[in-house]
């Protein structure tokens, strides 16, 4: 009889164990998933320091579901999402106001590369111009010298030779002597060529 009464016992007491564990394991269940008014956070202040217990908690960091919000929740999260778009509205505005001043300053900036860039290639052909004048000058003053070694006579020949294709080229080293020399080389001249040289020499 003593068996009969222990084993019920046991059976209630198993039964009654297997119910709260049912119950324990929906709440459980209830509250790690955040279903239903968002039950985790809600109870998370009174168990967040038990031990074991808090493991039922949902991850803090996870994002709420909005699917189980009650209505005061919606409103309060709408209201949540508006504040943050407005601010990140408000710094998207902030920053093109940033972004303008940046490009206008980038565009003087490769306007000036270009000025820099033209500067370059002008100095480039502004060298290279000099270096030829000296290069011709140093020419004019060699032949300059030849003809003033020469006799007044053979120069004067060679100069109205010269002077039949090129007046210009024989202006210039005429131009180029010592007067007392010139003078000399145009006594010797045809009259008619040293008339043209003189008249060139003068409207030069």
């Amino acid at each position: 009889m003593s068996e009969k009464k222990g084993g019920s016992i046991f059976i209630i007491i198993l039964a009654i164990i297997l119910f709260l564990g049912t119950i324990g394991g929906v709440w459980g269940y209830l509250i790690k998933t955040n279903k239903y008014i968002n039950l985790g956070e809600k109870l998370r202040p009174f168990i967040q320091d038990i031990p074991v217990i808090n493991m039922i908690l949902p991850d803090s960091s996870a994002e709420a579901d909005p699917t189980t919000f009650s209505r005061s929740e919606l409103e309060e999260f709408y209201a949540s999402l508006k504040a943050e778009n407005e601010s990140l509205a408000q710094k998207n505005s902030q920053l093109e106001g940033e972004v303008g001043p940046l490009k206008e300053t980038e565009e003087k900036y490769n306007i000036l590369l270009k000025e820099v860039a033209t500067l370059k290639e002008t100095i480039t052909i502004l060298e290279a111009k000099s270096s030829a004048a000296a290069i011709e000058a140093e020419k004019m003053k060699s032949l300059v010298k030849v003809y003033e070694s020469m006799e007044a006579a053979e120069a004067a020949a060679i100069l109205e030779s010269m002077g039949s294709l090129n007046m210009n080229l024989v202006m210039n080293i005429c131009k180029n002597m010592k007067s007392a020399s010139v003078s000399e080389i145009m006594q010797e001249m045809d009259t008619d060529f040293a008339a043209i040289l003189s008249e060139r020499m003068l409207e030069d």
